[in-house]
């Protein structure tokens, strides 16, 4: 206790309250750290245990150990396979999509879509075409015919869809290719006997895998 009168420490003495105070909280101190090591100590102490008790069950069992670690694995692989596959087929299923284009128009003859005497108007010129495709605006254009007609390569023959189609055609159906390359202007104003095949028809056509369709000869109709 200290005594002060105008600013000057009169006493400055100790009670034996105080003391005591002093000590019982340096002691609960002291406890609680105590306390707080002992539980470190104590929960390091169950966690060795327990891995120990752990590897010596697995040592105990190993092939029980070894199958359920086989149909963890397959199961997560398994699952793995199918979001793959999933994720697989709509990244295709979109990209096919896409490939259609999005900003594509065709025109048909006809007063109306499934109009029955669309095919005996002939409207559709090839100048058409040509105009549409001096507009600023338009990428690409391509006038097209098409036929069914049989297809015969040695004696080999099947039934085929027929295009005829311009330079445009490609660009415009957004079509790539595995081989050779695609006719261009100077093919369709010479008039060159040059045909550009799917995958169908190389595989109906050319059923040996070693077969080479370019330079080759497929009678049309």
């Amino acid at each position: 206790m200290i005594e002060t009168s105008d600013g000057v420490i009169i006493s400055d003495r100790t009670t034996e309250k105080s003391v005591s105070d002093a000590a019982l909280a340096g002691k609960a101190r002291v406890k609680s750290k105590s306390v707080a090591m002992n539980s470190v100590a104590a929960a390091i102490d169950r966690f060795s245990e327990a891995y120990l008790m752990a590897i010596r069950s697995m040592n105990a069992h190993r092939l029980r150990i070894f199958l359920t670690m086989l149909g963890i694995t397959i199961g997560i692989a398994s699952v793995v396979a199918v979001l793959a596959l999933g994720e697989g087929s709509r990244l295709k299923v979109l990209a096919n999509i896409a490939s259609l284009g999005t900003n594509t128009l065709e025109i048909f003859s006809g007063k109306d879509f499934g109009d029955m005497c669309s095919g005996k108007v002939k409207t559709l010129l090839l100048s058409d075409a040509e105009a549409l495709a001096r507009q600023p605006h338009v990428s690409g254009v391509t006038p097209t015919v098409s036929t069914n007609t049989p297809l015969r390569r040695g004696s080999i023959e099947a039934n085929a869809q027929v295009n005829g189609v311009g330079a445009d055609y490609f660009t415009v159906k957004g079509t790539s290719r595995g081989s050779g390359r695609f006719f261009d202007v100077t093919g369709v104003t010479s008039m060159a006997q040059d045909v550009v095949i799917d995958e169908n028809t190389l595989k109906t056509l050319f059923p040996d895998p070693l077969a080479r369709p370019l330079g080759q000869v497929i009678l049309v109709g």
